[in-house]
């Protein structure tokens, strides 16, 4: 691969408009004398479709290095389509030298003391004097931009391009629920009622402002987490009531923390909003004086484009947005080269064909990384949407789940050659058919998370032909958060996964609850703290047990589109014996063995995958009878070998076997683990 060289103006590129937010009134795009801002570009490329057409070629909308103005979101609208005869460019003139920011830059000369009443409030004597206070007011803010009190305290605010956090109480621990007197949970749901301990509720005794206080844990299960306020405190009982019903209730020993409290300032960085008066309170970090402070005030994403053709988006810094970074729709758009960060929301939302995204780097988001949609699922065409050559690392920093770097939904998505890691859950997902993850490589992920999975979808026969292959995954998991590394949940069916690395997870290797037509094929996995390989039978058993048996119910639906893809033409011609699958009803009275049965986990194909310990005597492979018994299990190789004799670079983190190795004399096929990653 050549180097990477930044080049913002394509070949063949026919006009070039300056955009220089420093410039004067009244230019005419020209290089001497620029536009001042995007929506004078925009006009000006309306106004050339209109009159003498688009020149062949292409225009390109040049950025200044700075800030420019985004108004209250960049929008663009069918109107500012290129063509393919003359694409439109928007680029920075210096690679992430152009800044679309969301927020509103706070001076350290504006901050205050406090004053004697506002210091008696705060529980850590070090705080007293240490913690300052600006008004938001004087910068024209209002409760539209730092929120009022009954939203979610997810603000935004950063130093040094780090985000600060909202005063908690404890600052870096977990709370365990009490007894839980209503869970919340059942037909009619009502909001969960707990008590806490005695320690805590001494705590919350010297809150001022319980209206403002919220929690946020892992209220029922370790793999979803929620934010809720507090209503109401029982200081008879102990007792809080959630303000709102939660998707799974609550239940005694799980974790929690309280949030968005003034009296809990008490480390640097931590701060909180007065949403009565708009003031805000910090906890100065190091070098306050000298830093650069912004808090995110917008309410739109960054940029918007509905409807839009032949549109790339260059080689920009896009951050400090309180809703998303770019939320497009349309075709042949491309987002290349961009730094995108402390994003609240998802960096990248793609709906459409021929969308490409490349080369960027996105962190420090409140959600997802990249989400992209397209294709024809009914009639199987493909998108051709490629996710490539990205960076996207400490994601889900607000909503913590579900939430992952890359999730290609539709038909026909690909995602390739991408470095991402260090997210509290998972990092790749999907839904629909025929999609691609090829070449990534992820790690340090699903750190906070249980029952999880570095790449994870589930519960559908939706999603044939989907394709896992050549990806380096290593280090999923930690202590107290069991994971796996590849996970296909709860029936997932018509998977394929070969070629794949997996190193130190710790839970299993491959976790696949129940399903059919699956393939694992030639992987290499590495040490794990469960079992390499684990296959289950939950839709046969939810069939054999009845009503009683916990997936019964999923049992009995997830069919219903399997008949609906029955009947399209495109998906029996693509996926053989797809349409002989027999869906099980409550009211089947044929054999319950029939391998063609929808429940029955059969025509699995699980082989010449070699599952190797390097520090201890392995576990072996988890697999069930009846998935052995109506499917292919054979030459899977499980050993240990604290030599590294099959992998002889191991400890320089090079997976590459031995060209003598058992793997390979069992019959297995190379693994190209020099080309996993990035394209650098």
């Amino acid at each position: 691969e050549e180097p990477y060289v930044y080049a913002p103006i394509p070949e063949n590129n026919a006009l070039t408009i300056y955009v220089d937010s420093a410039a004067a009134e009244g230019g005419d795009g020209s290089e001497s004398a620029p536009l001042q801002n995007i929506a004078q570009a925009q006009a000006k490329i309306r106004e050339i479709k209109s009159t003498e057409g688009l020149p062949k070629g292409g225009i390109t909308v040049l950025f200044a290095n700075g800030s420019h103005d985004i108004g209250d979101g960049i929008v663009f609208t069918e109107e500012d389509s290129g063509t393919e005869d003359c694409p439109i460019t928007y680029a920075s003139a210096e690679e992430y030298g152009a800044v679309f920011s969301g927020g509103t830059i706070l001076n350290p000369a504006d901050f205050a003391t406090l004053s004697d009443d506002e210091k008696a409030r705060l529980s850590d004597d070090a705080a007293k004097d240490a913690v300052l206070k600006i008004d938001l007011t004087a910068y024209g803010l209002t409760e539209a931009e730092w929120g009022s009190i009954g939203s979610a305290p997810y603000d935004g605010l950063y130093i040094d391009d780090e985000k600060m956090t909202v005063a908690r109480y404890p600052n870096n621990e977990w709370l365990k629920l009490g007894k839980v007197t209503v869970d919340g949970r059942g037909d009619t749901p009502v909001p969960p009622v707990v008590s806490v301990d005695d320690t805590t509720w001494e705590r919350i005794g010297t809150w001022s402002d319980t209206d403002s206080v919220w929690m946020h844990g892992y209220f029922y299960y370790d793999w979803y987490d929620d934010f809720v306020q507090i209503p109401k405190i029982d200081t008879e009982a102990k007792s809080l009531t959630m303000s709102r019903t939660t998707p799974f209730g609550a239940r005694s020993g799980q974790r929690y923390y309280f949030l968005n409290i003034y009296e809990e300032i008490d480390a640097p960085g931590e701060f909180y909003i007065d949403r009565s008066t708009g003031t805000l309170y910090l906890y100065p970090t190091e070098n306050f004086d000298s830093a650069k402070i912004v808090l995110a005030t917008n309410n739109a994403n960054i940029i918007s484009a509905t409807d839009v053709s032949y549109l790339t988006i260059k080689g920009f810094t896009v951050a400090e947005s309180k809703k998303g970074g770019f939320s497009l729709t349309g075709d042949h758009i491309t987002v290349d080269n961009c730094k995108m960060y402390n994003i609240l929301n998802t960096a990248i939302s793609a709906v459409g064909e021929d969308i490409l995204i490349q080369n960027s780097e996105l962190f420090n988001l409140g959600q997802n990384g990249i989400n992209v949609t397209g294709g024809n699922v009914d009639a199987l065409i493909p998108s051709n949407n490629l996710i490539y050559n990205n960076h996207i690392h400490h994601f889900s920093v607000v909503k913590r789940v579900y939430t992952p770097a890359i999730s290609l939904n539709g038909c026909g998505n690909v995602a390739s050659h991408n470095e991402v890691h260090d997210t509290p859950h998972m990092a790749m997902g999907w839904d629909g058919p025929q999609n691609i993850f090829e070449y990534n490589e992820v790690y340090n992920a699903n750190l906070e998370t249980s029952d999880c999975g570095a790449f994870y979808s589930g519960r559908t026969f939706g999603n044939y032909g989907t394709i896992i292959r050549y990806n380096y995954l290593h280090d999923i998991g930690s202590d107290g958060a069991d994971a796996h590394a590849i996970y296909w949940d709860d029936d997932l069916s018509g998977q394929t996964a070969y070629g794949n690395v997996i190193v130190n997870v710790s839970k299993n290797g491959f976790h696949i609850g129940g399903g059919r037509d699956n393939v694992v094929e030639n992987n290499l996995i590495v040490n794990w703290g469960g079992t390499p390989i684990s296959y289950d039978i939950r839709a046969r058993d939810g069939m054999l047990e009845g009503e009683s048996y916990w997936f019964y119910e999923w049992t009995v639906s997830m069919p219903n589109l399997l008949m609906e893809n029955q009947q399209k033409p495109a998906w029996v011609n693509a996926f053989s014996g797809y349409s002989d699958i027999i869906p099980y009803t409550p009211d089947y009275t044929g054999d319950l063995d029939d391998p063609m049965l929808s429940c029955n986990p059969a025509n699995n194909v699980i082989r010449l995958n070699m599952c190797y310990m390097t520090h201890s005597c392995p576990q072996k492979i988890d697999i069930d009878g009846t998935v052995k018994k109506m499917g292919t299990c054979e030459n899977n190789l499980v050993m240990w070998d604290d030599e590294h004799t099959q992998i002889p670079n191991f400890e320089n983190g090079d997976m590459t076997l031995a060209e003598d190795s058992y793997a390979y004399k069992n019959g297995m096929e190379v693994i190209p683990f020099d080309k996993m990653g990035r394209v650098h």
